[in-house]
């Protein structure tokens, strides 16, 4: 008989992100006093970053709605383009409060869409959410290796390691037979490996638009920061701000941008994300509040989808 888990762990498991985000945010406002970064946002010129925070948020969702298209087409059965585009944007409005809620939103729609079922949904947005995660991990482990970054040897390795082991999955997925059992996981077997590992290539393509978008939001603020120290940074602090260590993007991804410190103050570094933080997050409730209700009403009407045939 499986033994019961004891409710205090349960708790501290669910609690153990907010306790690490507080405790990252507490040490650094211990060093970085918040008078003196909100005095940094006053001097700073924030409404110059505001249109390349809203063009970011739309830049992107076109490209990642197409990538995603072509996971849900081998994973659940077709979809359309333009169902996608809404679906994604309706979900990033979860985003804004954590990543794994708006993975939560976006697998509920994808199983009523489609009627693919729970498990077959939550396995699609799992080999996506995993596709997002080796396309950050994929392009800083070339910034730690190729840039002669000082890093921890142990976040060179935790990059570099995520990497590989997708894309092995991604090679063998289709020869696995174990995974018929567990739906879960049908993804690497059903999506074609070439499209697999197309799609992360046009995932780490974005990454690089992101890192550009965020260095000319840095310099519009005041940041005198140069276009190959964020091109470095930048994929290390995305990195950093995926792993389940910040909560809403508050906790550690505020410790990994301060690796900007040789290039401005950490005040000065704490005021732009902040205020980079909001404007992005504004980008995404303004992107995808429109089709919330659409996207809702989808769900409660739910529907069957066609096993997956030909091209995306």
């Amino acid at each position: 008989m499986k033994a019961s888990v004891p409710a205090w762990r349960v708790w501290l498991e669910r609690l153990a992100p907010y306790i690490v985000a507080a405790t990252v945010v507490g040490a650094i406002l211990r060093k970085y006093p918040a008078r003196d970064i909100v005095a940094e946002m006053r001097l700073g010129h924030a409404l110059r970053m505001l249109p390349l925070a809203l063009a970011l948020t739309f830049v992107v969702w076109l490209p990642y709605a197409a990538y995603d298209r072509v996971v849900l087409f081998g994973a659940v059965g077709p979809v359309r383009y333009l169902d996608v585009l809404r679906a994604k944007a309706a979900s990033a409005v979860l985003l804004t409060l954590g990543y794994f809620l708006g993975g939560g939103g976006y697998a509920v729609w994808i199983a009523r869409k489609t009627g693919a079922g729970g498990a077959r949904a939550a396995g699609a947005v799992l080999y996506i959410m995993a596709s997002d995660l080796v396309a950050v991990c994929a392009v800083a482990a070339a910034s730690m290796w190729l840039g002669g970054l000082e890093v921890p040897h142990a976040l060179r390795t935790i990059a570099t390691t995520i990497v590989c082991v997708q894309v092995l999955l991604i090679l063998i997925g289709p020869y696995a037979t174990t995974s018929r059992s567990i739906r879960v996981f049908e993804p690497w077997r059903r999506v074609p490996r070439g499209w697999g590992l197309s799609q992360i290539c046009g995932r780490a393509v974005n990454i690089a638009v992101i890192t550009a978008f965020t260095w000319a939001a840095a310099r519009a603020f005041g940041l005198d920061v140069p276009a190959g120290a964020m091109g470095m940074y930048v994929p290390i602090i995305l990195l950093v701000a995926s792993l389940p260590f910040s909560v809403a993007g508050v906790g550690a991804a505020q410790a990994a941008w301060l690796l900007l410190l040789p290039w401005a103050t950490g005040p000065q570094i704490l005021a732009f994300q902040a205020v980079w933080h909001v404007f992005t997050g504004a980008g995404l409730l303004l992107r995808g509040l429109p089709f919330v209700r659409r996207v809702v009403a989808e769900i409660d009407a739910g529907a069957g989808g066609p096993e997956p045939t030909g091209d995306p």
